[in-house]
C-alpha cells in the first residue's frame, strides 16, 4: 500500500477485506546495522486508519534476540528499546516463543509475530528451514479470520394438541395410585414409580420429536450466495485472461446480482431475529465467548464440549467441604429470626389438593425443564388428573425428610458475569422439583409475614419491595443530612452468601443439601457430572426465602442505620463529630463478628466507603480509614450502590455519563444490525435494551441541571436520527429540539423528562 511507504523502511502492507473484519497485514524486515528503522516503522503504522489499528497482523525478521518476551526485558541495545515502546503504544501481542534461528551453537528469536488481538491467530509453531545453507526457521500458525460455528445440538419435546390431552388425563385419573405413597415407603421408589407412570401416559399420547435449538446462530451465507461468488470468481478470472468486453460485462452482472443476492440473505437474517428476538433473547449474542486457556497466550477453548468441561471444573473448584453443613442439630427456626426468641413455633406443613392445583394453573409453559422429560406444559395439560398423587407424594416426602435423589440432579447454564472471566450459573431444576419447593417457601413465607418476622431493613425477595425502594430511601436522607449542614458515612459492603449454613426448618430441607449434583450444558453440549459440596442451587425456589432468614438477624447486632438487599449491606451513619465515626466503627466491628459467627465472608474488592458532605473542613476520622475485620476502607469520591452511583456532593454527574457511555453502545449495535428499513424493529429494541436501563431507578437519581436532561434526551433523540432519514442533514443544528419533538408526536411519545414527572 503506498500510503504506508516510509523512505529507507523495507516493510510490505496487505489490507484483506474478510467478510467480517479488514485486516492490515504487514511483512517487516529490520536489518541489524539500521538504529532508526523502528522509527521509520511507527511513522508508517501511524498513517493506517484507527479502524485498521485494530486488527493488526505484523510478521517478519526483527533482528532483536537480547528480549525476553515473558517479562518485556531487553537489554541495552536502543533498538530493542525502540521496539519493546513500539509495542506498548500500539498494544500489540507478540506472539512467538520458540527459537527461528540457529546458526552453529548459537540459537535466538528473529522472526516474531505481533497481534493487535490474541484471536487473530493461534497454534504458532516453527518449521525446519528447507535447505541446510539457510539458518532461519519458518513460522506456520492458523489466521482466525471467521468464528467456527458448531452444530448446536438438538433437543426433544412433546407434541401436544387437544385430541390427545383429553386421552392423557383419561389415563391418568385411571392410574391406581392407592398404596403407592404409603408412610413406610421411600422417596426415591415413590418419586420413580410416579415419574414412569406420567412419562407412560404423555409417550401413548404424545409424540416426542426432536427440533433444533431455538437459538439462532451467527450470520452465515446461503449455498446460492456461495455458489454465485465463485462463479464471479470465475468470471473475473475469465475476463482479465481474455479482456474481452463481453466477458467484462457478463463478470458485472454476476457482481451486481451477487450484491443483491447478500442483501436479500443479510435481510432474512434481520427477520429472523425480529421475530424471535422476544422468544429467544439470545438471539443476537453468543452467549459464552471464546474461552482463553489459563497459562497459554494462544489457546482458546472454542468448542462446546470442551467449554462445558472448563466451566464445571472451575465452579467445582469454587465448592468448599463446611463441616457446619453436616451438623445434626441446628437451633430451631424462632432463634435464627429474632434474637431474643419472641416468634411463635412454625406450624407443620400439609399439601392439599387446592394448592398444588393453584400453583399448576399458574405454571410458564415457556420455562425450562432442564434434562427431565416431565415439563410444566405436560404438568398443565394434567391438570386435575394429578391433583389426587401429587400431594400424597410431597407430604411422603416430608414425612420421610429424604429428598428424592432424582431431583438434586441439575443442569447449569452458564451466564458470563461483567468481565468474562467468571461465569453465574443458573441451575434448570426439573419442574417437579420446583413444584414441591413452591409449596413449602410459600407456607414460609407466608409464616414469616402473619407473624411479621421479617427485617425492615431488607428489601430484596421480599413482596411489594425492589431495589428503587431503598435507593429511593437512600436519596431522600441523604439530601435532609447536607441541609441540616451534616456530614453522612456510608460503607457499601458486598459478602459471598454461604448458603450451606442455612437452617433446616424440616428435615427434608436439611436433606436437600446433601448429595447434589450438576452438569454444565453449553449449546447442548454436557460436562461429567460434578458434585456440589455446599450451597443452594442459584434458580431454586428454596434459596432467595432461606438467605433472606439467615441474614435477617443482621440488623440486630448494629446501632446505626442499615439497608439489605441480598448481599449487599449499606451501612450509614450521620456525622458531626468524631464519637459518630468511633460509633460507626463500633458497628462494623460488631458486624464482623456477626458474619464470622454466620460463617458469611465479605468481599473486599466490591466494598467501599463514601463520605457525603458539602463541607471543606470535613470531620476526621479516628485511625484514617474505617475498617472491617481489620480491612481498611479507603474514602472515595463515588460509590456504586445496586447499579447507581452516589457521589460525595450527591450530584448525578457520574450516573448520568455511566447511563448514556452504556445506551450508546446499545444503540450503536442496534443501528449496525438493523437498517434503515426495520424502523418498528428498532423501535421495539429502544424499548427492550435502552430505555430499560436509562428508567432504572430513575425516581431515585432524577436529575435537574438542564445540562445533565439535555444529555440523557440526546440518547433518545439520536434513535430519531436513524429512525428518519430527513432528519440526518438538519438535526445537528436541532439546538432547540424542535425537529425531536416533532418526530417524537408522530410516534406518541414523550421526552424523558416528561416521562419521569
Amino acid at each position: 500500500m503506498v500510503e504506508y511507504e516510509v523512505v529507507g523502511l523495507e516493510a510490505l502492507w496487505v489490507k484483506v477485506i474478510a467478510l467480517r473484519m479488514n485486516l492490515l497485514i504487514g511483512v517487516v524486515y529490520a536489518p541489524g546495522y539500521d538504529s532508526e528503522v523502528f522509527s521509520k516503522l511507527r511513522t508508517s503504522m501511524e498513517r493506517s486508519r484507527s479502524h485498521l489499528r485494530r486488527n493488526i497482523l505484523m510478521l517478519g525478521d526483527f533482528n532483536c534476540p537480547n528480549i525476553s518476551w515473558s517479562d518485556k526485558a531487553s537489554g541495552s541495545s536502543e533498538r530493542e528499546r525502540d521496539l519493546l515502546s513500539l509495542q506498548s503504544e500500539f498494544r500489540l501481542w507478540q506472539k512467538v516463543r520458540q527459537i527461528t534461528r540457529e546458526r552453529g551453537k548459537s540459537c535466538s528469536s528473529l522472526e516474531l509475530v505481533f497481534v493487535s488481538q490474541l484471536g487473530l491467530i493461534r497454534n504458532v509453531r516453527t518449521i525446519k528451514p528447507p535447505a541446510a545453507t539457510n539458518d532461519h526457521h519458518g513460522l506456520q500458525f492458523f489466521l482466525m479470520l471467521m468464528t467456527p460455528k458448531f452444530v448446536v445440538k438438538s433437543r426433544k419435546q412433546w407434541k401436544v394438541d387437544d385430541v390427545t390431552s383429553t386421552e392423557f388425563r383419561r389415563m391418568l385419573a385411571s392410574v391406581d395410585w392407592n398404596g403407592m405413597f404409603d408412610v413406610q415407603c421411600n422417596s426415591d421408589v415413590a418419586v420413580s414409580v410416579f415419574q414412569e407412570k406420567f412419562l407412560s401416559a404423555a409417550s401413548s399420547c404424545f409424540q416426542l420429536k426432536t427440533v433444533g435449538s431455538g437459538r439462532l446462530l451467527r450470520p452465515s451465507l446461503s449455498a446460492t450466495v456461495v455458489e454465485y461468488l465463485r462463479k464471479c470468481r470465475s468470471a473475473y478470472q475469465k475476463w482479465r485472461k481474455t479482456e474481452d468486453p463481453a466477458d467484462q460485462t457478463a463478470w458485472k452482472a454476476l457482481e451486481a446480482r451477487k450484491k443483491r443476492l447478500i442483501l436479500r440473505d443479510k435481510h432474512r437474517r434481520l427477520r429472523n431475529i425480529a421475530k424471535s428476538f422476544r422468544r429467544h433473547s439470545t438471539a443476537v449474542w453468543d452467549p459464552i465467548p471464546p474461552i482463553p486457556v489459563p497459562g497459554s497466550d494462544d489457546r482458546y477453548l472454542v468448542y462446546p464440549q470442551d467449554k462445558a468441561e472448563f466451566i464445571s471444573k472451575t465452579l467445582a473448584d469454587e465448592y468448599v467441604d463446611c463441616p457446619v453443613h453436616c451438623k445434626a442439630h441446628l437451633p430451631p427456626l424462632h432463634v435464627c429470626l429474632m434474637e431474643p426468641a419472641i416468634s411463635p413455633r412454625c406450624p407443620d406443613l400439609l399439601i392439599t389438593t387446592t394448592a398444588i392445583l393453584a400453583i399448576i394453573r399458574k405454571l410458564d409453559v415457556n420455562k425450562a425443564a432442564g434434562s427431565s422429560l416431565i415439563t410444566n406444559r405436560l404438568l398443565k395439560v394434567a391438570g386435575t388428573a394429578i391433583v389426587y398423587p401429587l400431594p400424597r407424594l410431597f407430604n411422603l416426602i416430608i414425612q420421610t425428610g429424604q429428598f428424592p435423589t432424582v431431583w438434586k440432579k441439575a443442569d447449569v447454564v452458564p451466564i458470563p458475569k461483567k468481565g468474562g472471566s467468571a461465569f453465574r450459573p443458573i441451575s434448570l431444576l426439573p419442574p417437579l422439583s420446583k413444584l414441591f419447593e413452591k409449596n413449602l417457601a410459600d407456607h414460609l413465607s407466608n409464616y414469616l409475614y402473619q407473624n411479621k418476622l421479617f427485617s425492615d431493613s431488607q428489601y430484596g425477595f421480599r413482596k411489594r419491595r425492589s431495589t428503587e425502594m431503598q435507593l429511593a430511601r437512600m436519596s431522600h436522607h441523604f439530601p435532609q443530612v447536607l441541609l441540616q449542614r451534616n456530614e453522612a458515612d456510608v460503607v457499601l459492603l458486598d459478602f459471598f452468601p454461604s448458603m450451606e449454613l442455612l437452617v433446616r426448618y424440616w428435615p427434608c430441607s436439611s436433606d436437600y443439601l446433601r448429595g447434589r449434583s450438576q452438569l454444565v450444558m453449553v449449546d447442548g453440549y454436557f460436562s461429567d457430572d460434578q458434585p456440589v459440596k455446599s450451597g443452594v442451587p442459584q434458580g431454586s425456589v428454596f434459596g432467595p426465602t432461606f438467605f433472606t432468614v439467615a441474614v435477617n438477624s443482621l440488623s440486630t447486632c448494629v446501632k446505626s442505620t442499615v439497608l439489605q438487599y441480598a448481599d449487599d449491606v449499606v451501612l450509614h451513619r450521620t456525622v458531626s463529630s468524631e464519637d459518630d465515626c468511633r460509633a460507626l466503627q463500633e458497628d462494623l466491628e460488631n458486624l464482623a463478628v456477626w458474619c464470622r459467627n454466620a460463617g458469611l465472608d465479605m468481599n473486599s474488592r466490591k466494598s467501599q466507603h463514601l463520605r457525603i458532605s458539602n463541607r471543606k473542613e470535613k470531620t476526621e476520622i479516628p485511625g484514617g480509614s474505617y475498617k472491617f475485620a481489620s480491612d481498611p476502607k479507603p474514602t472515595e469520591n463515588e460509590g456504586e450502590c445496586l447499579g447507581v452511583t452516589y457521589s460525595s456532593r450527591l450530584d448525578w454527574t457520574a450516573q448520568v455519563d455511566k447511563v448514556t457511555a452504556k445506551c450508546r453502545k446499545r444503540l450503536y449495535a442496534i443501528n449496525v444490525y438493523f437498517p434503515r428499513c426495520f424502523g418498528s424493529v428498532k423501535q421495539l429494541l429502544f424499548k427492550s435494551i435502552v430505555r430499560s436501563v436509562m428508567d432504572y431507578a430513575s425516581s431515585a437519581w432524577s436529575v435537574s441541571a438542564k445540562c445533565l436532561q439535555r444529555q440523557l434526551e440526546n440518547i433518545q433523540k439520536f434513535l430519531r436520527s436513524i429512525r428518519f432519514s430527513k432528519m440526518e442533514t438538519t438535526d445537528s443544528h436541532d439546538t432547540d429540539f424542535i425537529q425531536y419533538r416533532q418526530h417524537l408526536a408522530e410516534v406518541q411519545w414523550l421526552p424523558l423528562w416528561q416521562r419521569r414527572l
